[in-house]
């Protein structure tokens, strides 16, 4: 039997809500404010009719790409089935029984393919198409603009019709923004990480740990005063957080990544700011404040004889490894106490591959997997993944993912503000590369727009 579809929500509305939505980060003295969260969403979210059809049609069958296991996708898979058939009763993706799940039929066929914390890359995608092997009908990726561009991704419009989980209040509308291409959806935002600063428990100075939320002259006080008491680099490899942190040299306007995107419309404007935040940050060179280790920049290993170092939510899960006492985060600075900060964040999308032969069902269940409330329980409660915040706005996912003892509370910060996020490209873009080497190997020679963003 083929399951009914019951479509992912209707794009030109989304995005119509998407530009008119006005987004804000929420002021005040609490270091970690209280979250408001939206209203709740448990309600079950997908629903429809089970179609009669002729018993010697093909089972669907499509494969998943993605860092979760052959048994979590099969149970999750099986929840989809009892969304469907009404049948989860009062339960939800996270108190339903695991017993249950599993003695579940379904007339249809999910596979597997793990993959790391960051999905599929477009290398694994193209390899699998060059080489003959089937693609998985839906992979996670965080790479999406390239595999668009070699047009492997199936554009999601004709399957965009009666599904309202991504409406304001259920998902982080930016992020469905980033998706959008002329018009045209090509994914499904399921998580993102975040750039911020890790430290290392043992410099920490007798004026205590510096702020969370922090601006730009107590940042450089808290390095002082790492420096005055420890035998260490107070931050390693400053040039490496240029690239993010030009917004608190601009007001604390949301700015893109290494501001690209205004050196288009006003070079002159942008050159001041880029100029006076690596005028900044050479200074701390000159005071000893900083240090590039080595050119592995932030390896995990030439850390240790720092105070902070750029990381990315990401990998905390890999630093864990080196630092089994734990590590301390810290937002990147703002331009004054008050100001608001605008995350800098690598969205991960959730991509049907042009040439799945179930696009349809694919697409159906790329919107399941990534935005309804109990799907998103059931795979926080199985296999939560360190480091990624959820594209979905429900308060009862966000208390799983707030509640992770190491990583929680940094996570309910950025709560507040993934509305006002701005998304950096994929470590394989071409832009991204650019900038990266650019300052990797920075000379202190003033700013060479051409040179660092490549002529891009």
């Amino acid at each position: 039997m083929n399951l009914s579809v019951k479509r992912i929500s209707c794009l030109m509305a989304a995005v119509m809500v998407f530009c008119c939505l006005a987004s804000s980060c929420k002021k005040g003295d609490d270091e970690f404010p209280d979250i408001v969260y939206p209203d709740d969403t448990t309600e079950s979210e997908i629903s429809g009719t089970v179609e009669t059809v002729d018993e010697t049609d093909t089972i669907p069958e499509i494969t998943v790409a993605s860092p979760y296991s052959q048994e979590t996708i099969s149970l999750l898979s099986k929840l989809y089935y009892c969304k469907t058939h009404d049948i989860m009763g009062e339960n939800t993706g996270d108190t339903i029984s695991l017993d249950y799940l599993a003695s579940i039929d379904p007339d249809y066929i999910i596979n597997c393919v793990v993959t790391s914390g960051e999905g599929a890359s477009a290398d694994n995608i193209e390899q699998w198409s060059n080489s003959g092997a089937d693609v998985p009908d839906i992979f996670l990726t965080c790479e999406f603009s390239q595999l668009k561009n070699d047009g492997l991704l199936a554009p999601l419009n004709s399957y965009t019709a009666g599904n309202d989980m991504m409406s304001p209040g259920r998902i982080f509308l930016n992020s469905l923004g980033e998706m959008n291409y002329g018009g045209t959806l090509y994914g499904v935002p399921f998580y993102s990480s975040v750039i911020l600063l890790a430290g290392n428990p043992a410099y920490i100075p007798s004026s205590g740990k510096l702020a969370f939320k922090n601006d730009v002259a107590h940042f450089d006080e808290y390095l002082s005063n790492i420096n005055a008491e420890y035998d260490c680099i107070p931050l390693a490899s400053g040039y490496d957080l240029v690239p993010y942190m030009n917004s608190a040299f601009a007001g604390d306007r949301s700015c893109s990544f290494m501001m690209r995107s205004e050196y288009i419309r006003d070079s002159v404007a942008t050159h001041q700011i880029i100029t006076d935040n690596i005028n900044h940050m050479t200074e701390l060179y000159n005071e000893r404040l900083t240090s590039n280790l080595t050119y592995e920049g932030t390896n995990p290993i030439f850390v240790r004889k720092a105070g902070l170092w750029l990381i990315s939510s990401s990998d905390i899960d890999y630093f864990n490894q080196y630092y089994p006492s734990g590590m301390y985060f810290v937002a990147l600075p703002c331009s004054s106490e008050q100001g608001q900060m605008s995350p800098m964040t690598r969205l991960y999308s959730l991509c049907v591959s042009n040439m799945s032969d179930n696009k349809d069902f694919a697409a159906e269940f790329a919107a399941f997997m990534a935005l309804d409330t109990d799907a998103r329980l059931l795979l926080e409660t199985l296999e939560p993944h360190t480091g990624f915040l959820p594209c979905v706005k429900s308060q009862d996912v966000w208390n799983i993912v707030t509640s992770e003892p190491q990583f929680g509370q940094t996570a309910s910060f950025f709560y507040q503000a993934l509305d006002r996020a701005v998304y950096y490209p994929s470590s394989t873009d071409p832009l991204y590369v650019s900038v990266t080497e650019y300052f990797a190997n920075y000379g202190g020679n003033g700013f060479d727009a051409g040179a660092c963003y490549g002529q891009h």
